[in-house]
């Protein structure tokens, strides 16, 4: 799932459509009674999106907002629209909002988010890899340590958590399994009799656990919809 983090006056869930609601992981949270630097609620929450009233007292930093968030404003002035969108903001929506408005800059952002191959910094013991999002298919724990696989059929090894991976990947990299993270992107068959799926180009049968259904069925509603 996606992940929202929304900071306004009003609640944002009523606001999405029906379809858009199980793809996406909604925070909200209450504005704060005093200035604060938005950065902290990005290395708090970790968000994909960052929706914000900019009428609220809110201090953003230049830096942040030029970081792989992709930000929304809301706001009933045009002078604070303009200077949000020069600042780096994705879309700035005026009030009042229509009723779609919400749930329209969503898809757009979703579609923008699948697309990206986003480069990604892993160390290893030895080495530093620096590779593009796209090119991992699947990521096992194994004891202390996880096996980064690769679409070429390389494999290396990196001395960390698979609960690491899971917050600095995101979707579209999905838990399936206590020990698998995959890219739905490369996801073409899901077995729900034998509790396994398939990567495009990839011999390895990857198990699922009921536990994690939720996620599948995320990914079988963007690919079901040609989105993914």
């Amino acid at each position: 799932m996606f992940r929202l983090l929304s900071i306004t006056a009003y609640p944002i869930k009523n606001q999405l459509g029906e379809d858009t609601v199980p793809l996406w992981e909604v925070v909200e949270v209450k504005p704060p009674d005093q200035p604060i630097e938005l950065a902290h609620y990005l290395h708090h929450y970790n968000p994909q999106v960052f929706l914000v009233d900019l009428e609220l007292d809110l201090i953003p930093v230049a830096e942040t907002i030029n970081n792989n968030v992709m930000w929304v404003g809301i706001t009933n002035s045009y002078r604070k629209a303009y200077r949000a969108l020069k600042d780096g903001f994705f879309d700035v929506l005026i009030k009042p909002l229509p009723i779609a408005a919400i749930t329209t800059v969503l898809g757009e952002i979703r579609q923008k988010l699948l697309a990206q191959d986003k480069p990604i910094t892993i160390s290893c013991p030895k080495e530093i890899r620096y590779l593009r999002s796209g090119s991992i298919w699947y990521i096992k724990a194994d004891n202390n340590y996880v096996i980064v696989h690769l679409n070429d059929g390389e494999q290396f090894t990196v001395f960390n958590s698979l609960s690491y991976f899971e917050e600095i990947l995101r979707f579209p990299f999905v838990r399936i399994h206590k020990s698998y993270i995959v890219n739905a992107i490369h996801i073409y068959r899901i077995h729900y009799t034998k509790k396994f799926l398939k990567l495009k180009g990839c011999e390895q049968f990857i198990p699922y656990t009921t536990s994690y259904a939720h996620q599948l069925e995320v990914i079988h509603t963007l690919k079901g919809s040609n989105i993914m």
